[in-house]
């Protein structure tokens, strides 16, 4: 080929290669290497955020969020994937409202539990506030004292399968509580209460 003599030649200087080599997309590799050493990540999960559209929306999240960054990830890699899979409009819910209801997690209003029904509760009612959602839906978080009398009741309803497992009566009474409770309780919290009232009445 010969070289276009109507158009004069252009001189490419270093620093244009450096500014147009900043444009660049961060490529996937080191992406990856990077959501598992800033936000610690497991190889899966920082691959999954990196591979789905939600990458951007994760760092958002986790810089403006205490909520773990593994739920985060969690939650818009493979919740949301859940969500559509079962015909959920997921589309339908903005950035502004997945940012929204992590952080009525992160102030205690709401729990990673209900984030399913939240969800989609928002999908089918746009321009609604999570607030609004979480309110409709009676997701609010109950107390721990709230949460200790519905244990007591579990136990007290199954005494005999108490008195003959004792601590070995977990999984069946978590179970049971956590069907009562789910979108108003931290499973964690259920876990700790639940073990602590165990050990209470193995001790008596």
């Amino acid at each position: 080929m010969y070289p276009e003599t109507d158009v004069p030649p252009i001189q490419i200087s270093e620093e244009y290669v450096k500014k147009l080599s900043g444009c660049l997309p961060e490529p996937t590799a080191q992406k990856t290497e990077r959501l598992m050493r800033d936000y610690g990540l497991n190889q899966k999960l920082a691959g999954q955020v990196v591979d789905s559209e939600y990458a951007q929306l994760f760092e958002a999240v986790s810089k403006q969020s205490r909520v773990s960054p593994t739920t985060i990830a969690a939650v818009l890699t493979e919740t949301l994937k859940a969500l559509r899979r079962d015909g959920v409009e997921v589309d339908n819910v903005t950035d502004e409202q997945i940012l929204g209801l992590f952080h009525l997690i992160e102030v205690g209003k709401t729990v990673k539990e209900a984030i399913p029904a939240v969800v989609t509760w928002l999908s089918k009612h746009e321009g609604v506030s999570v607030e609004e959602a979480v309110k409709s839906l009676g997701l609010s978080v109950i107390s721990e004292a709230e949460l200790e009398n519905m244990i007591d009741v579990a136990m007290k309803e199954n005494e005999s399968l108490v008195g003959e497992k004792g601590k070995a009566a977990f999984g069946a009474l978590m179970s049971l509580v956590m069907k009562k409770v789910r979108g108003r309780a931290d499973a964690e919290l259920v876990s700790r209460v639940l073990k602590r009232k165990l050990e209470e009445a193995a001790a008596d």
